[in-house]
Parts: C-alpha cells; structure tokens; sequence
C-alpha cells in the first residue's frame, strides 16, 4: 500500500509539473516566428515615431530569436531610444542578452557602457570591468558623466563639476541634446547643493527653461533656487508654470510645500487658508476616505497621485498610455508591417495591465501615506503662520521694499489663480515668459 502511494505521488507531482510546464510555457504565433519580420516592422515603427513599439518590438526580438543579427538590432534602437530621451530606465533589458563586441564605434561603445552600468547595480564586479574596459574611457562622453554623477553621489561636487566641463567644452552633435540637457541639469543642480543659487538659476533660465521639449520638474527646481534667494514674487509665478497643460503629468506635492513655506515666511495667513481650500478641493474626498477606511482602489483621485510614488507603476502605466496612442496610428505602417504590429501592440498591452496591477497596491499605499501626511502638516502649518506674524524676531526684522507686481490677482477666494495682467506697453507673451505673483509680507 505504501509503495504504491509513493508511486501515485510521484506520478500526481509529475502530472503538476507537466501542467506548470505548460500554463507557463508560450509559443510564438506563426504571424510573429519569423525575425525578418520583426526587422522590418522596427524600421518601420521607428520611421514613423512609434517609439513605445519599438520598445516593445526590441524586447520581443530579444527573447524570441537567438539569431546574432536580432539581437543587435534590438539592442541598437534600445540605445538609440536612450539617445533620444526615452523618460525611463532600459537597465532591465540590458541585463539579458550578451554581445561580445569591441570595437569603438558609438553603438558599441554605448552597449558596452550599459552593460557595464546594469552589471555594477547587480553588484557583478568582474563583469561590470570587462565590460567597462572596452570602452574609450578618456573620450566617451557617456561614461564620463557616470563619472561626474559617481562624484556626485560621494559629494564631491567640484571634482564632479570639473567633469562636467570637461564634457561640455568638446563637441557635441545634434543628437547629443537629450546629453546635453541632462550635463547641464546636474551642472545646475551641484550649484544649488553648494548654494550658489544665482549661477543655478541662470542655467534654468538661459536654457534647460528655453528649450523643447520643456521639462516641467525644471520649473520646480528653478523655484527651489528662487526660495533661497528670497525672491519670492518670481517664484510664485514660476509655481504657477506647473498649473499648464503641459505640466499634467507631473503632479507634485512640492508645489504645495513650496507655497506653504513662502506664505510662512510672509505671515500670509489668508494665502495659506486658500492653499489649503485649494487642497481640499483636489484632495478631500481621497483624504477623508483614507481616514474612514475605505479602499483605497475606490479614491479616484488617489490614483492619480500613485502614478507618481511608485517609479515602477509610473513606468507601466505611461507605456500603456504611450501604447494606446500609437495603436492608432498602425494602419500607417507598411501593410505587411500592420499585421505584425496590430499582434505586438494588443499582446503587449495586455502584459503591461498585468503589471500594473502587479504594482498597483504598493502605489497606492505609498500615496496614501504621502497625501496624508501632507494634509496634516498645511493644517498646523495654518496655526504656525498665524503666530509667526506675532514672533517678535520676525516683527522686527527691517524690510527691504517690495517690488511691484506684474499682474494684480483679482476673485482669488472663489475661483482660484485667474490673473489680470498690468500691460506695460504693447508686447508678445508666450509659455516661457516669467509669471509674478504679489508676494508683500504681512508679518509687520
């Protein structure tokens, strides 16, 4: 009897394993088998600017064919989508897949330098060397700036800065701006660490602030450096730049810190019962729900604020978003092209809400902390302002004169940020104009 349970065991754990082995194993469709399809549908995808297919099409290629041919182009328009501005880390991919190339040209020099950052993250020292050896550490500008940001991260911000010049005095190609701008960010950004605000500020406004496509955390970091130099009718415009359409996406609570600690500073006790009106507005309904216990997946508006506390759920749900747009767009392909298209597209969405969900929870704890947190600290943040306009080390503090606005805020109360400008002569006012908010202190 004992034997023969043993015996139904072995064949019952079999069985499951089977089944295991089946439910996890994929096979390719027939429409998607060959790889000289998918070469041709990731020129194509390219061309026509449906860079989240190509994305999508480089991971497939990666791990549907062993061929050396698909493997490098794959791995070329990876590098190519970090050379434009792809706003998310590719340091997952390059963890798979091996080419052992040595020469110098750009492309290899770039998979080389990726390899050997994803290598160093995973802490595989050995590999992350070999790798980093063949590359002309002297003249690639790619790992000079690892460099710069390694100098960086240990606080040595001169010695990082230095670097960072090095790099900007050699020649840069037309498709080195996505580089550039992120050189000069961290050039702005080592300035405000060092608390030379004046030369940061001067790099937002001369030109991380001047440039297409507009960075909108760049108005945010501007803000910060104007906080510190105390100008904060200027700030409070700047702030303003994030109400845009283009600054949707990046919802930030900093802005609300932010204002917060300027009406602080100015005893502006009505301005900071309309921030948090303003708040409450946006944010009650979630906070309140927080509070009673209900689930959090049911707050609406809480969905929008996980999007940004969980870089992961961010990635996901921006590719889903970037996937559904240009789905629309593959009746514009080749013919034989749409077909393979219409296959990566709908399975790849499918994969990615799988994701989301994945991280969904998380996400959504993360905001409901931070929302709550934030929604008790502008309450005492009320009580803190009105007794500082009473401190007697702010009372007496000589104040210099205020300088006149540039536009007079008029229905503030109850309808929010609308805006009567002064008009100074006849002039052209566009998205990069400097905004002023009247900022006089109260606390006298």
């Amino acid at each position: 009897m004992i034997k023969y349970l043993v015996i139904l065991s072995i064949f019952v754990n079999l069985s499951f394993s089977q089944a295991a082995k089946v439910k996890w194993e994929g096979k390719i469709p027939s429409i998607a088998s060959k790889p000289e399809r998918w070469h041709k549908l990731i020129d194509d995808l390219y061309e026509k600017g449906m860079y989240y297919g190509v994305l999508a099409a480089s991971f497939r290629m990666i791990h549907f064919f062993d061929d050396l041919k698909s493997k490098e182009k794959a791995f070329e328009y990876l590098v190519a989508l970090i050379d434009i501005g792809y706003p998310h880390s590719l340091m997952d991919i390059f963890f798979v897949g091996d080419l052992d190339r040595t020469e110098r040209d750009q492309f290899t020099q770039s998979y080389n330098f990726y390899k050997g950052v994803t290598n160093k993250i995973k802490n595989l020292e050995k590999w992350s060397q070999d790798f980093f050896k063949r590359i002309d550490k002297d003249n690639f500008k790619k790992y000079q700036f690892y460099q710069a940001i390694d100098l960086y991260n240990k606080g040595q911000l001169f010695e990082s800065s230095i670097v960072l010049d090095q790099i900007l005095r050699n020649p840069l190609k037309e498709q080195d701006f996505t580089f550039a701008k992120k050189v000069v960010r961290t050039k702005a950004r080592i300035h405000f660490e060092r608390k030379e605000y004046e030369k940061s500020l001067s790099y937002y406004d001369d030109f991380l602030l001047k440039v297409n496509p507009l960075t909108p955390s760049d108005w945010m970091e501007k803000a910060w450096n104007l906080y510190y130099l105390k100008k904060y009718d200027e700030l409070m415009g700047t702030l303003y730049n994030l109400e845009a359409e283009s600054s949707k996406k990046y919802p930030s609570f900093e802005k609300y810190i932010l204002r917060a600690q300027v009406y602080l500073e100015n005893c502006r006790v009505k301005n900071i019962t309309n921030l948090m009106r303003s708040f409450n507005k946006e944010f009650k309904g979630s906070v309140d729900g927080i509070v009673k216990g209900k689930r959090l997946a049911k707050l609406k508006q809480l969905h929008k604020v996980a999007r940004n506390t969980h870089p992961q759920y961010k990635k996901v749900l921006d590719s889903i978003t970037s996937l559904i747009d240009e789905r629309k767009e593959v009746g514009e392909l080749n013919r034989r092209n749409a077909s393979l298209a219409k296959y990566l597209y709908s399975s790849e969405l499918k994969i990615l809400k799988k994701y989301a969900g994945f991280y969904k929870e998380k996400a959504l704890d993360r905001a409901a902390e931070e929302l709550t947190m934030l929604s008790e600290s502008l309450k005492f943040l009320g009580y803190s302002t009105a007794r500082e306009k009473y401190n007697p080390l702010t009372v007496f503090i000589p104040r210099d004169k205020e300088q006149e606005s540039l536009v007079d805020v008029i229905d503030y109360e109850n309808k929010g940020f609308i805006f009567k400008w002064k008009q100074l002569g006849d002039y052209w006012r566009d998205e990069r104009h400097k905004y002023y908010g009247a900022m006089e202190s109260k606390c006298d």
